[in-house]
């Protein structure tokens, strides 16, 4: 149903969107950030259809603004409990759309965002299983 490509990056990840068949949805491109974590969507045309910017002090919150005045979203990840965040790589996330102004396409988009967060912040990529690793 949806072909996801991320090619190799060094500091902002870009993700591709493609329906079945090839057809571009669109794209989620991290954004610089020294403090907030920050991501643009992008739709089939490369316009920013909406922005994410997470607040500070919610680590776990991403927030997503529609440009169009089309309505909010937020991106989440649940606390998993103590053992599991050490002992899994097992996540989380729940996606919220309020409002009527996004389209299918929109919302796919805002799937992969989902994805490209969990992959970008919160996946473990150095090869280690968890905080503790038994055995080699």
């Amino acid at each position: 149903m949806l072909r996801l490509e991320r090619g190799f990056f060094f500091l902002f990840s870009s993700l591709s969107v493609e329906a079945e068949g090839g057809a571009k949805l669109g794209q989620v491109e991290r954004r610089f950030g020294l403090i907030y974590k920050k991501y643009d969507l992008l739709d089939a045309h490369g316009r920013r259809f909406a922005r994410i910017k997470s607040p500070l002090w919610r680590l776990w919150t991403f927030p997503v603004r529609h440009s169009m005045g089309g309505g909010e979203a937020s991106i989440s990840k649940r606390w998993g409990g103590a053992l599991r965040e050490v002992f899994a790589d097992a996540d989380t996330f729940r996606v919220a759309v309020e409002g009527p102004g996004w389209s299918a396409e929109e919302r796919w988009v805002l799937l992969a965002a989902a994805i490209s967060i969990d992959f970008d912040f919160f996946e473990n990529n150095q090869g280690s299983d968890g905080l503790l690793r038994f055995g080699d």
